[in-house]
């Protein structure tokens, strides 16, 4: 594949990717966002195995204890009560459901099915209404006081939410998704999850998340009402629960948030934990590739493959993020690449053709009329032999070999004096050039045969 069908490959890809993104990545916001009930459900009060505190958290009486329930009732809506939920002993005002063979979390007023609501949430029943006509549900497990005291005793108390969360910079976070299933597999974990309920004027509300929260682990305040989801509307459980329902895989969550009238983005991408380096191979090597492009960072490798084009466009991306510049895709990086699929933007943009070499970054931008064609890796002067800094433009070029007192420089494009762009074959990710400005000999020949940088070209250099 040469380097333009490369480049109408990942353009076209790009748009792909955009959609690929907001299907394959909002249903685990669902996930994290609501609890999973089916992770933990309710024990028999013969075989209790939930602490106290999961009696608190799910039915709601001030003091922890919980009320055991009567046998079920009968219902000729299907609908079975597994648990009611309230938080810090205020009023129950939601339900653990289970209809079809499936759980469900339902607000006050919320339809549990079509043509059946939710009109009343106490700690042993519930009151649905169809068609006008009420009908009670009786709670169908309980916990006795006796038994979650003594669960609760033979299990160590825990401060808060289990969970490794890394903020990568500000509104940015990064945590395991496997983690996260498996600390919500222990009902523990329920009273610091916070709640979240429908908001008057729109979006879902964050409320009663204490501290060490898995809400507050996620960027999250108390008040913050989310308004958006990878690019769906959110306004109700309902909404998130169609998210959760619709998409079985994780990439990246892009949450808009409304944190005191004033809107807040929140990032969250997991980390898989392996690391990729030159030499790897498969799909996500793939999606890594198409994601550089689509961001602005050239290679010109066969897709799927990590071979050296990839790993410079790595660095540079690495460079251009502040990322340390291994040129692996290690966690942290895939973590970044993913949080937002903003293209690279130049420092300073210019009307027409222009380049820009950023010397404390050691990256070089293509531009056209502010809009950033191409980012490259490069290497300029060390600290003996800087590169001069300022605004020249190309002024010659020379197609092939040219051997100077300082060495070789492959299709060198002057700049000032004997200064240039030209290919090396050593781009290290750190200041090693005599003066001039290294790229690799893959990206200086794209640069001649696409006629990115023709004589007259401004360059700037800072």
């Amino acid at each position: 594949m040469n380097a333009r069908q490369l480049q109408w490959f990942a353009s076209a890809l790009a748009s792909l990717l955009l959609i690929v993104f907001g299907l394959q990545l909002a249903w685990w916001t669902w996930q994290f966002l609501m609890p999973s009930w089916r992770d933990a459900p309710l024990s028999t009060a013969t075989a209790p195995s939930a602490p106290l505190s999961l009696g608190r958290q799910l039915l709601g009486d001030r003091d922890g204890s919980v009320t055991a329930a009567p046998a079920t009732t009968a219902s000729t809506t299907g609908i079975r009560l597994k648990g009611v939920f309230a938080v810090d002993g205020r009023t129950p005002s939601a339900a653990v459901v289970n209809l079809g063979g499936r759980d469900q979390t339902v607000h006050l007023n919320q339809e549990i099915s079509a043509g059946v609501k939710l009109v009343d949430v106490q700690a042993t029943h519930i009151i649905v209404s169809r068609g006008g006509v009420r009908e009670q549900i009786e709670l169908e497990r309980a916990i006795t006081v006796a038994a979650a005291k003594a669960a609760a005793g033979a299990t160590p108390a825990i401060t808060q939410f289990r969970l490794n969360v890394t903020s990568n910079g500000t509104n940015q976070f990064s945590l395991s998704r496997q983690e996260l299933n498996t600390v919500l597999q222990d009902p523990r974990q329920l009273n610091f999850l916070g709640r979240i309920g429908p908001a008057p004027n729109g979006g879902v509300r964050v409320e009663d998340a204490p501290a060490g929260s898995l809400s507050q682990k996620l960027g999250l305040q108390n008040g913050d009402i989310i308004t958006n989801i990878n690019g769906q509307p959110i306004n109700s459980q309902g909404d998130l629960a169609r998210v959760y329902g619709q998409f079985n895989s994780l990439s990246a969550i892009r949450a808009e948030v409304r944190r005191n009238n004033a809107p807040v983005v929140l990032n969250y991408l997991p980390l898989s934990g392996a690391t990729l380096a030159e030499g790897a191979k498969g799909s996500e090597i793939f999606l890594m590739q198409i994601t550089l492009s689509a961001r602005g960072f050239w290679l010109q490798d066969f897709p799927g493959n990590f071979g050296a084009s990839t790993r410079h466009a790595l660095v540079a991306f690495q460079k251009y993020s502040g990322l340390p510049r291994t040129g692996k895709l290690d966690p942290l990086t895939r973590f970044v690449l993913g949080a937002t699929l903003d293209r690279a933007q130049p420092k300073v943009p210019k009307a027409g053709r222009s380049i820009e070499v950023d010397i404390a970054r050691q990256i070089l931008t293509i531009s056209d009329a502010g809009q950033v064609i191409w980012v490259f890796d490069v290497s300029t002067g060390k600290s003996s032999t800087p590169t001069p800094r300022g605004s020249y433009k190309l002024t010659r070029q020379i197609n092939g070999q040219r051997v100077s007192n300082l060495g070789q420089l492959w299709r060198p494009k002057y700049f000032t004096g004997g200064y240039a762009l030209h290919g090396s074959p050593s781009v290290p990710n750190y200041p090693a050039s005599h003066g001039c400005v290294r790229m690799t000999n893959q990206e200086i020949n794209f640069l001649w045969d696409s006629d990115l940088a023709p004589i007259g070209t401004p360059v700037t250099l800072f």
